[in-house]
């Protein structure tokens, strides 16, 4: 269902045409503008029933209660689009603005602007997002830890459908409002890549599920409602750099030598710090001599059963057996750097920075980048180079899927071409090659 709002506005001659149209998304209206071969499509935070749209008269009836102040916005829509784009076009040599421009200057110039009163509370008979996820979460299905951060995610949701005046019902996530979203992500909460990809995920998590249990039949979340992920710059240290940490002379900053033995633990066991912080006596045990690490994951639950490594070893017998002293991660990623800095692991490290979509670039030595998780990191992609099978090493840090564990391998060009040189297809034992 469609209506059209076409106003008239004085332009400089040979200006291009553009033509705006507003259309519903099942209870949301949407505008599409049309120019210069494009079309744009913009989501105006206002749902309606369907039912309530006058096409002949391109307004929407008094049987909607905020009918006045919903048709005041339209045209206030229409109206801001008709003049960014042609005080564009004629700042700009009769160029129209790109699509990008158009679609950040609407979400931050109008919807930022848009009176909060528009729509009315979800009829009974309209699921609220709010309440299935409330209800979601108390089925005690996720850990504390998880349960969380879905609610910091509902909470900015929240944020976002509150400032843009959108009912809190799964029919008015349409395509368009999930698109503004996900710029509400990046230009409002300044949020870069992975942090708003994750954001996504929890939401597109709930309305899987909400779609699984028949409350909801919107399906436009499952076509494009993707955030770009960020290939950030994680470190891992090499096996020399390890070696260094675990001969460094410390005598006399126990602190440091308890942050080293712990940290290499972690190294060597590709555990999380939340279990390699926590380990005990009873999680070593040996099974036909050979000596394991049996632990259940706390952020999973999963159980995962690890070899000994040498140096793990090494470490538990300098301490009677026992690990380390537990400490906060937040002690561990401060202590961490400081004794990578004394290790002079100062290799310079390229880094990017998101702010909002804007990229930039600085340099960095690498161990200003080392945390609790470069342990993990170091652990995966040190087997891996150790020639350990990826369905090993995913074993051992209790991934669901190889996919999963690829991120953690932290190999550059030059690490990648020598894996491969030592593959079988560059090592041809019995081929015949021709001369």
């Amino acid at each position: 269902m469609f209506f059209c709002l076409n106003l008239p506005y004085r332009t400089k001659k040979n200006s291009k045409s553009m033509k705006t149209r507003f259309y519903l998304t099942g209870s949301a209206i949407c505008m599409n503008v049309a120019y210069n071969g494009k079309r744009v499509r913009l989501g105006l935070g206002i749902s309606v029933n369907p039912a309530d749209f006058d096409t002949e008269k391109q307004t929407v009836k008094k049987s909607e209660p905020t009918y006045a102040e919903i048709n005041r916005q339209l045209k206030k829509a229409s109206v801001f689009v008709n003049e960014f784009y042609h005080t564009y076009l004629n700042s700009n040599g009769n160029t129209p603005p790109p699509p990008d421009v158009l679609v950040n200057a609407f979400n931050s110039g109008f919807l930022n602007k848009a009176a909060r009163t528009v729509a009315p509370e979800p009829q009974q008979n309209q699921a609220s997002i709010f309440q299935f996820a409330d209800d979601f979460l108390k089925t005690g299905k996720l850990k504390p830890q998880r349960v969380r951060r879905f609610k910091n995610v509902l909470s900015v949701l929240k944020e976002f459908l509150t400032a843009n005046v959108i009912k809190p019902t799964f029919e008015a996530l349409t395509f368009d409002i999930l698109e503004s979203y996900k710029t509400y992500l990046f230009d409002k909460k300044l949020y870069n890549p992975n942090t708003a990809g994750f954001h996504v995920k929890i939401v597109k998590q709930i309305l899987n599920e909400a779609t699984r249990r028949k409350h909801n039949k919107n399906l436009d979340y499952q076509t494009g409602f993707t955030a770009p992920a960020n290939n950030t710059d994680n470190v891992y240290l090499t096996e020399p750099e390890l070696q260094t940490l675990l001969s460094i002379d410390l005598t006399g900053k126990p602190y440091l030598n308890n942050t080293r033995n712990l940290f290499l633990i972690g190294c060597y066991s590709g555990l999380r710090f939340s279990d390699f912080s926590q380990l005990k006596p009873e999680n070593i045990t040996t099974v036909e001599g050979t000596e394991f690490i049996n632990i259940a994951q706390q952020k999973t639950g999963n159980k995962v059963t690890i070899p000994l490594h040498p140096v793990v070893k090494k470490l538990l017998s300098a301490n009677n057996g026992k690990p380390p002293r537990p400490i906060t991660n937040q002690r561990l990623n401060e202590y961490v750097k400081e004794l990578c800095q004394i290790a002079g692991i100062n290799t310079p490290v390229e880094v990017t920075k998101y702010k909002a979509q804007m990229r930039t670039k600085t340099t960095r030595q690498k161990w200003q980048l080392v945390t609790t998780h470069t342990a993990r990191r170091s652990f995966a992609t040190n087997a891996y180079l150790a020639g350990l099978p990826i369905d090993l090493i995913s074993s051992i840090l209790g991934h669901s899927n190889i996919q999963q564990t690829q991120t953690y391998l932290k190999l550059d060009a030059h690490e990648k071409a020598m894996q491969a040189a030592k593959h079988a297809f560059f090592n041809p034992s019995q081929m015949q090659i021709a001369k």
